[in-house]
């Protein structure tokens, strides 16, 4: 069985968003490090564009309406539509969804998104 590998996905630190290509032929190693990188990217997409604002993809990103809803309703709300939202990435397994309001900027919610990957279904 495949080890399952636990992300963060807005964990602190660069996001992995810039994969430039190289000349030398990529180890597999660096293959499932890009995969990766790449698959964090779609997730942190998804989870940082407004549902409705993709022209070809309407229902893409997350409902709007969280942005003005009170913390105590948005915070439910809030995991299950990243629950929806994560559906269409078949390789990952959402974990859990913690949210809380920030304590650095209030009237924000701090968002902490774990999912399970199992590295055999990352294609490089």
């Amino acid at each position: 069985p495949s080890v399952v590998m636990i992300v963060d996905v807005f964990a602190d630190g660069p996001p992995p968003l810039l994969l430039l290509p190289t000349a030398a032929p990529l180890t597999d190693a660096e293959r499932s490090e890009r995969a990766l990188a790449r698959l964090v990217q779609r997730l942190r997409l998804r989870l940082t564009v407004a549902r409705g604002s993709v022209p070809l993809d309407r229902a893409f990103g997350l409902d709007p309406d969280l942005i003005d809803a009170p913390v105590s309703t948005a915070l439910p709300r809030l995991r299950v539509a990243v629950a929806q939202a994560l559906r269409p990435e078949p390789q990952c397994r959402l974990l859990s969804v913690d949210a809380a309001p920030s304590s650095s900027r209030p009237g924000l919610i701090a968002l902490r998104v774990r999912v399970a990957v199992d590295p055999a279904t990352l294609s490089g």
